[in-house]
């Protein structure tokens, strides 16, 4: 980084050579082309043959300049201020530098895009796995119920064979829900269609009054 003047006098820069030069006499300035530095020595000369006069450099100006062999990216601003301050600010950095940053950069983004690939590939993995898993306990469940399902359809299918052979009806009930279910036999027996559902106040009725009391009562304290 260095500053110049207008007038292309050198200002202030960020290496260690001196902006005053002394001669048999004194102490003077000079101008940034006769810089001993390469880089300021370069860049100066640049912009004096691209723009003539530093009057004529735009506020912002980029470029690229190779530099003892070596590509640099260089940029160029102006610093102003309403006190009368007119400098030019140019920064230079080595492409090497700038490159080396950016692979660095790479190699850290392609390292952490391995690491979570694998991190993926791992949770999938165990995901995959409590799946299958589970499908196959869900699997089991309900050919274990369709199996209940099945043994429960042949025992009506018997019960309601065995009670069309011996003409005697069964049912059962649900206390908490009061609710009736009879055989094929029984609806036969009461000539009642197998598709009403009977209450078990009305299936009551289907007995003796003598007997009703005594046989809710003890069907209802079965809870």
């Amino acid at each position: 980084v260095f500053l110049i003047e207008q007038d292309g006098m050198l200002v202030a820069s960020s290496t260690s050579e001196h902006v005053l030069r002394k001669n048999a006499q004194n102490f003077e300035r000079f101008q940034a082309v006769e810089s001993d530095v390469p880089f300021i020595r370069a860049a100066s000369s640049h912009l004096g043959s691209r723009f003539g006069s530093l009057n004529q450099l735009p506020d912002h100006y980029h470029a690229n300049l190779t530099i003892d062999g070596q590509p640099h990216f260089v940029s160029v601003a102006k610093l102003q201020d309403p006190h009368g301050l007119n400098w030019t600010m140019i920064v230079g950095l080595p492409e090497a530098d700038v490159m080396e940053q950016i692979d660095a950069n790479t190699r850290s983004t392609i390292l952490l895009c391995v690491i979570a690939s694998l991190i993926a590939m791992g949770l999938s993995i165990i995901i995959a796995r409590k799946l299958a898993a589970l499908t196959q306990r869900l699997e089991l469940e309900i050919l274990e119920r369709k199996r209940a399902e099945e043994a429960l359809r042949e025992g009506e299918a018997l019960l309601n064979a065995a009670g069309e052979i011996a003409r005697i009806g069964g049912w059962e009930l649900d206390a908490e829900t009061r609710t009736v279910r009879w055989t094929r036999e029984t609806y036969r027996i009461h000539e009642v269609p197998e598709s009403d559902r009977v209450p078990f106040d009305e299936a009551l009725n289907f007995y003796h009054p003598q007997d009703r009391p005594l046989l809710a009562d003890d069907l209802l304290q079965r809870r």
